[in-house]
């Protein structure tokens, strides 16, 4: 006889969705990655575009760019109210449709001042989905952070650390369709799990919660190193393409090491404890060895994300969760603009503590998630791995498809074309980061050595592109030099078709004001036994007396290289206007300013603004013993300078 109190009925954990299918492990894994890969691209659009338009173009000061930053990240705490007006549900899909779609509005969107409106939008939403998806049952966001990580930085990989968001053509629009499609079918397919057994009686309040703060600080470290094309190029010596496969290294160390810690029973204290200290290691040597600074850092980070979202997203209210989260993000806003404050203000402490002080409240996240109570279970998922596996062919395929570089073949006595420009970090006058216009500007002036001011190799407020290696690349010079002035990964650069000999740094005198300003001199082999040496420089910037008598300090260092020596081509911004006593010392040293000496036009004296010019502040200067002929202004509004051109023999 059939004993019905023999019957025992197990839970689902998966609520099927019609038909009777339960959602997939890639539907859950793609949900959460790619919402993670475009939230990440918005954040970063929105920061550089609150630089580029509020600040460059508007004139807002650096308190209110972070104000206007906080405030957007402060409306993240609307998940909780959205979530019981349209249901949690409806909710969640606003918010990954939401962000997904756009993401692809923002790839169609040409104009600059749009997408610093609209940005703002996409990142609120991806602030909602986080915690939406952590009260959806998120123990698999530690995992998709990473998966969508390592996914960002391989697609900026694919295109130079130049974001593809700022290149409107077929295959970028293309892609950005197919990222967004991917995520909305990915939605549709995933089953809603509904409140999981017992979640009403067991919420967790702030206190138990607060430890996803920590997401915040962990995001920083990445955009500032880990995942930073430029920065371990700069601190490496190593090419794009090589440190491209380094850092996909490191992301799929890191998914193995994230998925290793997920599928784990529980995870111990000697376990966090180890990553901890490995993220302190990763901090203090990331300078001195950055490529392994960078994979042990990843590795580190992903534990420690893993561990504090199993442990403190354990059946907490939505509102407490979105605070958490919220707060996070805001540590990493502060950060951001605390990191860069110093290149606007005197300071009395430089940027240098800061990625340390983003280690340890990563630290003090994990170590607070560990006592905060039990995990909520493994995820047995390889999918996060294989994910890595496969965005191991970004390099590959950015090493397949490298154009060779073309060298200069002169012939005896060949005159040499020579350029300086300041790029004014890639963005042109309206916002807009456009280095395919600087690249277009460059080619057509004809010039085989470029002097490159304002060149960015990673900041993240200028979307963390490596202007250099992507302009190398582009014009297929085969020869660079860099020299960070403010930082390691800001300052001026020297391009060039002939083999470049040997390079010095001079450091020019800072007079207690913000940004640290130097002279890259170079010595080129022009053959047939010729040198040519260029120095580029770019003097203080402020206008007025204060600003004259720093760039009158500054004078004496640059003269001391370039004075009196045979050969030699001094270029770039000097932000002096030609009868200031700045330009005066200049032709009393004995050098030869190439748009007088060539008979340049009126047209291409002035080069500030670029789309209107009103005033000349870049400049050419030869040794008494060169020639110059046919010197051009560009006519581009690429940057906000107009770039100058002049043969030299």
């Amino acid at each position: 006889m059939w004993d019905a109190t023999a019957v025992r009925t197990i839970p689902a954990q998966l609520r099927p969705r019609p038909g009777g299918r339960a959602p997939s492990a890639l539907a859950e894994l793609a949900v959460a990655a790619l919402t993670v890969v475009s939230g990440l691209q918005l954040l970063r659009l929105m920061v550089a575009t609150v630089v580029g338009v509020y600040r460059d173009r508007l004139g807002a000061p650096l308190t209110s760019l972070a104000l206007f930053a906080l405030a957007v990240v402060g409306l993240g705490l609307l998940a909780a109210p959205a979530a019981r007006l349209l249901g949690r549900r409806r909710a969640l899909v606003v918010s990954v449709a939401g962000v997904a779609l756009v993401r692809l509005a923002l790839q169609l969107v040409p104009d600059a001042v749009a997408r610093w409106l609209l940005a703002p939008v996409g990142v609120v939403l991806f602030l909602w989905f986080v915690p939406l998806w952590l009260a959806r049952d998120g123990r698999g966001l530690g995992l998709a952070l990473l998966a969508g990580l390592a996914a960002d930085t391989a697609l900026a990989g694919l295109f130079g650390s130049w974001d593809y968001a700022w290149s409107i053509d077929g295959w970028t629009v293309a892609l950005a369709v197919a990222l967004a499609g991917a995520a909305l079918w990915a939605l549709a397919v995933l089953g809603d799990p509904g409140p999981e057994p017992g979640a009403a009686a067991g919420r967790a309040g702030l206190a138990g919660v607060l430890p996803l703060a920590g997401i915040g600080p962990a995001l920083f470290l990445h955009a500032l190193v880990w995942q930073n094309l430029g920065w371990q190029a700069v601190l490496g010596g190593r090419s794009q393409e090589a440190v491209l496969l380094l850092v996909m290294v490191g992301n799929l160390a890191a998914l193995a090491a994230g998925t290793a810690a997920a599928v784990a029973r529980e995870t111990r204290w000697p376990v966090a404890g180890t990553a901890v200290g490995g993220l302190a290691v990763a901090v203090a040597l990331g300078n001195q060895a950055p490529a392994a600074a960078g994979i042990l850092g990843q590795v580190a980070t992903a534990v420690l994300l893993v561990v504090i979202v199993r442990r403190s997203a354990k059946s907490a209210g939505l509102g407490p969760v979105s605070a958490a989260w919220t707060a996070g993000m805001g540590l990493f806003v502060l950060l951001v603009f605390g990191y860069y404050a110093v290149y606007d203000v005197v300071l009395p402490v430089g940027n240098g503590p800061l990625p340390a002080l983003a280690a340890v409240l990563v630290g003090l996240a994990a170590a607070g998630a560990m006592r905060s109570g039990r995990d909520r279970g493994p995820r047995r998922d390889p999918l996060p791995v294989l994910a890595g596996v496969v965005l191991l062919a970004a390099p590959l395929f950015v090493w397949a498809t490298a154009p060779g570089p073309v060298e200069a073949a002169p012939p005896p006595a060949r005159p040499v074309r020579l350029m300086s420009y300041n790029l004014h970090f890639g963005f042109d006058v309206r916002g807009w980061s456009d280095l395919e216009g600087v690249a277009r500007a460059i080619e057509a002036s004809g010039a085989e050595v470029v002097g490159l001011q304002e060149v960015s190799r990673g900041w993240y407020v200028n979307g963390s592109t490596d202007m250099l290696a992507w302009l190398q690349r582009r014009l297929r010079m085969p020869h660079a030099r860099f020299a960070g002035a403010s930082d390691a990964i800001w300052g001026n650069a020297v391009l060039s078709r002939y083999p470049i000999l040997s390079g010095e740094v001079t450091r020019l005198p800072r007079e207690g004001v913000p940004l640290r300003r130097n002279a890259l001199g170079v010595e080129l082999d022009l053959g047939d036994g010729r040198r040519l040496r260029v120095v580029v420089t770019h003097l203080h910037h402020v206008e007025g007396p204060d600003g004259a008598r720093v760039r009158l300090a500054q004078l004496p260092r640059l003269l001391e290289a370039v004075a009196g020596r045979e050969a030699t081509v001094l270029m770039g911004d000097l932000n002096a206007e030609p009868g200031s006593a700045e330009i005066a010392r200049l032709r009393a040293a004995g050098l030869t300013d190439a748009f007088t000496a060539a008979g340049g036009r009126p047209a291409d004296e002035r080069t500030w603004p670029s789309d209107r010019p009103d005033r000349r502040i870049d400049y050419i200067w030869l040794s008494a013993d060169l020639e110059a002929t046919d010197f051009a202004a560009t006519s581009s509004t690429a940057s906000d300078h107009r770039g100058i051109a002049v043969t030299v023999r």
